[in-house]
């Protein structure tokens, strides 16, 4: 995976919401929806789509039964469907709890909305019009939404890049290497795309190794 070099500064988020943004959002947006895996025909199943993107298929989860898995907790909340589905994100004010799920472990600092809640596996429905957009609602510390790997049952072992730039407005969550970038407190992040059917890991290149700070979008 890609990783942009490191700046001096952390790579600011773009929060224009103007005009010019709004135009361009439909061609970005058909862009990244076209095959990710070069060679690979237009009419590919969404296991294929995930699996050449920066996920994996989904399937319904499986309690896990002892041996390491999650706790008994179902923590998969789903977002509505509207033009602008917001994700947010807080760690420290306040205190941010972990939900132990039983399939996906232990997530925090993700939640769907733009209220500090519970953390949350987050579900999506798949939108070729509809977007994401990230929110910063702590008012302690920058975050950042950045793609982790690919789950294997676990979560992968990496260092993220705080000073990554973002991924470009109205392109899709499912793209290796995707990174909302650094999102100051109150603060949010590009609007992006959610069309690719699959299970994607975020995590936060600040305290991804320190807080678990991570989550799974399922994008069905």
């Amino acid at each position: 995976m890609r990783r942009d070099a490191l700046s001096s500064s952390p790579a600011p988020a773009d929060l224009s919401d103007g005009p010019a943004e709004e135009d361009s959002i439909s061609m970005k947006i058909a862009a990244s929806i076209r095959p990710l895996c070069g060679g690979a025909l237009a009419v590919l199943a969404a296991a294929g789509l995930a699996a050449c993107a920066g996920g994996i298929a989904y399937a319904p989860p499986k309690p896990s039964s002892g041996g390491g898995g999650g706790g008994g907790q179902n923590c998969i909340v789903a977002i509505a469907p509207a033009n602008v589905q917001m994700v947010g994100i807080n760690l420290f004010s306040p205190a941010q709890s972990a939900c132990d799920d039983k399939t996906y472990q232990a997530v925090t600092g993700y939640f769907g909305g733009s209220t500090v809640t519970n953390s949350q596996v987050i579900s999506v429905t798949h939108s070729g019009t509809d977007f994401i957009q990230f929110v910063n609602l702590d008012s302690q510390s920058p975050h950042t939404a950045a793609d982790v790997g690919t789950w294997n049952g676990s979560y992968p072992n990496v260092s993220l890049n705080p000073a990554a730039t973002p991924s470009p407005t109205g392109s899709d969550i499912s793209a290796p290497g995707f990174t909302a970038g650094n999102i100051n407190p109150g603060s949010k992040s590009r609007k992006y795309a959610a069309n690719v059917p699959g299970m994607y890991i975020f995590g936060c290149a600040y305290h991804y190794q320190s807080n678990n700070m991570r989550t799974v979008i399922i994008v069905m």
